[in-house]
């Protein structure tokens, strides 16, 4: 979910091309974070209680794995990049692009949510929108992405052992030392997940597509469903810290749990996606096509499935996995159809987008 540039053509795991098994694992991410959010919308309406229930480990299984993993995989792309176009052009581009669509959908969502306060659980103020320094919703991710994208670029991990270790080691200090402590302020957000971006860097796109595409089949699966036990144990513990939420009750063992889990997950997410993507080549085709319009689909689907929450209900439809269900897929259908007709009658949603040639474009 990160802008691209540098066209690149040729077969899937190629060092020079299409990392589709890299894209199905970010659209798969993008797809939890949808289901995410229509669960959070699912609690807030009291539709289901995340307190002592299997909602409550859902909640925190999801939320262990999915913006670490965006977080990892927009750090893959970031070395290519860099190195193609130099940091001054990088940077610039990362400016302008996150800062243009953090402010315009910003005020877009913002407008959306204050219209809508006589009929959402909890009303929001154009002060609230107007604060910039705490982002409305899920928007926190794009300035969050800008400053880790410029910090990995700067320090430029990938170039050498001695700067991998020394970026990481700073790092994971930062990410432990902040992990479950901070959130939602835009100048701190940044420091649970950098670590996830600086380690994407160091890793690159082309081994998360080989380790995904090389491994044998079976080992892929067989190793996919241990960790997955693995990850949804570690979000049983209430305790357990998740790394962009602050929690008033951090403790040693809730943070190796947290850390122990996204770590687990993000592995098990790999591992999985890779397996049923090499068994089922349209499950990949479609996967891979929402991980290329991640940032797409990302920017409106709270709104497209707080409609859809908001018509179920007045359709008397409470029925929490007909909620999950349809949420999840208007979230995505939703965002994926404002593409399409923004793309022919709206450019501007996404002008930044065209004009640096990031739609149809990828970093490496």
């Amino acid at each position: 979910m990160t802008p691209r540039s540098a066209p690149t053509t040729g077969r899937s795991g190629s060092g020079t091309g299409r990392l589709d098994l890299v894209d199905a694992v970010r659209g798969s991410a993008m797809l939890l974070v949808v289901l995410s959010h229509v669960l959070r919308g699912l609690f807030a309406a009291g539709l289901v209680s995340a307190d002592g229930t299997a909602w409550g480990v859902l909640d925190r299984a999801l939320y262990l794995v999915h913006m670490p993993m965006f977080a990892l995989i927009a750090g893959t792309f970031i070395p290519r990049s860099v190195d193609s176009r130099g940091l001054g052009a990088f940077s610039r581009n990362r400016v302008e692009t996150l800062g243009y669509l953090f402010l315009l959908w910003t005020l877009l969502q913002g407008t959306v949510e204050v219209l809508t306060s006589p009929v959402k659980n909890v009303p929001t103020t154009w002060g609230q929108v107007a604060d910039l320094t705490h982002p409305v919703g899920h928007l926190w991710f794009l300035p969050f992405i800008l400053v880790a994208s410029l910090l990995t670029a700067a320090v430029a991990p990938w170039r050498s052992r001695a700067r991998a270790a020394g970026a990481l080691a700073v790092a994971a200090a930062l990410s432990l030392l902040t992990w479950g402590a901070v959130g939602g302020i835009i100048a701190i957000q940044v420091l649970p997940l950098l670590v996830f971006v600086m380690l994407g860097a160091v890793i690159g796109a082309a081994r998360v597509e080989a380790f995904a595409g090389r491994t044998p089949l079976p080992v892929l699966a067989a190793g996919g469903l241990a960790l997955l036990v693995g990850w949804v144990a570690l979000a049983v513990p209430p305790s357990t810290l998740i790394p962009s939420e602050p929690s008033i009750a951090r403790t040693v063992a809730g943070l190796a749990a947290g850390v122990a889990g996204t770590v687990v997950s993000g592995l098990a997410l790999v591992m999985l996606v890779g397996a049923v993507s090499r068994t089922i080549p349209a499950v990949r085709r479609a996967l891979a096509y929402c991980g290329r319009t991640s940032l797409q689909i990302y920017l409106p689907h709270i709104i497209a499935t707080a409609g859809s929450r908001v018509a179920l209900g007045m359709a008397g439809v409470t029925h929490p996995w007909v909620h999950l269900i349809a949420g999840t897929v208007v979230g995505v259908a939703a965002p994926l159809v404002l593409w399409i007709i923004a793309r022919r009658w709206m450019p501007w949603l996404y002008a930044t987008i065209w004009r640096t040639g990031l739609v149809a474009s990828r970093e490496g």
